[in-house]
């Protein structure tokens, strides 16, 4: 008998080693049956693991990790049972909970780094999604950056992250939404330049990081340059729009609503926009542009409900106060109605039929030292125009004016793109002015 079983766990180690599963399996569950020790366990269980049998393999798994836990060949087929059978059959609605629990129950038992790495990243896709950033800064500090591969992995024949740049994308993500930028902005003058396939992204974070540190210039500055491409991100427009907003400059929120609606007219998803149409509803009731307002946040809300998702008593009650001051619309009865609406108004602000079709690059086309007289006309007014050589009268707001300037004075700037409501009609707004010989 002894002979007869020595014979068996060699024909089938050779044919687990020669990976032919199929034939391997039923001579390990024979051995397991008559011998019960770890490497028959173990042999077992890599051939159910391998066939997918995961309801055999997952009990299989626990039974062999409190006998034999102890044992290496033991651990490994144990931990990748775990993850082949458990975390990986976890898809992106699973609770981060349930995520969490066995993540740590692998940890537990000191994986190898390729399984370790594989964890870990799951529990941080999965908080991040969550926003549970105290999560991702806490299981970040589980892997050590340095000893990441930090070539691109190669997805579908296109070059994507390594795993060192999306574990640094991770952290200081996490410091940022957890109130420590300053460390973040220290990281990321290691990251930038290190990943340049990836240095959008951190460019991203460093103006996050920027703006929570009130450094609003600076941060508008990167945002202005990443959505200077032909077809910009819209989430990029929308964080460039909340930067600029921040001013209390009058130009700078209307120049915010413009690069809104671009962001609005660029994105494909709907279910992406909720917090978009809402901040162009706030914006928008901040400027006076009401029904605008009304449109943007009645879409939020059918988007909202359209996806079964929660609609505030904030959100509702802004609405009410909104169509108290502008009515109710005939014509935004549905989500398509609104949408419409909606569209039309970006379409106009934009000063083009189709704002879908208009390169970003266009819209935020600049005149470049320009020169004309100031005409600040009545002291009462926040506005004012520069009178140009052409005979141009091109509007500006008075906050944008250099300290001490006089009317008639003779001057230099830039001008662009806006519309004119009065008018109806594409137009020029004033920026950067300074005096002609200073």
């Amino acid at each position: 008998m002894e002979e007869n079983i020595f014979d068996l766990k060699k024909r089938a180690n050779e044919l687990r080693k020669a990976k032919n599963i199929t034939e391997a399996l039923p001579l390990y569950e024979t051995l397991w049956k008559i011998s019960g020790d770890s490497y028959d366990g173990a042999g077992l269980l890599h051939c159910l693991r391998k066939s997918q049998k995961y309801k055999q393999a997952i009990p299989l798994a626990e039974e062999l990790i409190d006998k034999y836990g102890s044992e290496n060949w033991i651990k490994i087929e144990v931990v990748w049972t775990w993850i082949s059978g458990i975390l990986d059959q976890m898809g992106e609605e699973a609770p981060l909970q349930d995520i969490l629990f066995i993540a740590q129950k692998i940890l537990n038992i000191k994986p190898e780094s390729l399984a370790q790495k594989k964890t870990v990243f799951k529990v941080l896709k999965s908080a991040k999604k969550v926003g549970k950033w105290n999560i991702v800064l806490e299981w970040s500090e589980k892997l050590n950056p340095d000893l990441l591969s930090d070539i691109p992995m190669i997805i579908n024949g296109k070059e994507g992250w390594s795993d060192q740049a999306t574990w640094y994308n991770y952290k200081i993500r996490a410091l940022i939404e957890m109130g420590d930028p300053q460390q973040a902005l220290d990281i990321l003058k290691t990251v930038i330049g290190k990943y340049p396939k990836n240095d959008k992204f951190f460019l991203r974070l460093k103006a996050l990081a920027l703006k929570q540190l009130n450094r609003v210039p600076e941060a508008e500055e990167i945002y202005r340059s990443l959505c200077q491409g032909k077809y910009p991100d819209w989430w990029l427009l929308h964080e460039y729009a909340n930067v600029l907003v921040c001013s209390s400059d009058l130009s700078k929120k209307e120049r915010s609503l413009i690069i809104m609606f671009e962001a609005a007219s660029l994105a494909r998803k709907l279910e992406t926009c909720v917090n978009l149409y809402e901040d162009i509803s706030s914006l928008c009731t901040e400027l006076g542009r009401l029904e605008e307002a009304r449109d943007h946040l009645q879409l939020s809300i059918f988007v909202r409900q359209n996806n079964g998702w929660n609609v505030s008593d904030e959100i509702k009650s802004k609405l009410v106060d909104l169509n108290k001051n502008v009515g109710e619309s005939s014509q935004n009865q549905n989500l398509q109605q609104t949408l419409s609406l909606c569209k039309k108004h970006w379409s106009k602000t934009l000063g083009t039929a189709t704002s879908k079709s208009q390169e970003y690059g266009k819209e935020l086309q600049i005149l470049k030292d320009l020169s004309g007289k100031l005409a600040l006309g009545r002291s009462d007014r926040q506005y004012c125009f520069i009178n140009t050589t052409n005979k141009k009268a091109v509007f500006c707001f008075k906050s944008d004016l250099p300290s001490g300037i006089q009317d008639g004075e003779e001057v230099l700037f830039d001008a662009v793109p806006s519309f004119d409501k009065k008018k109806n009609q594409q137009s020029w707004k004033a920026r950067e002015v300074r005096r002609l010989n200073k």
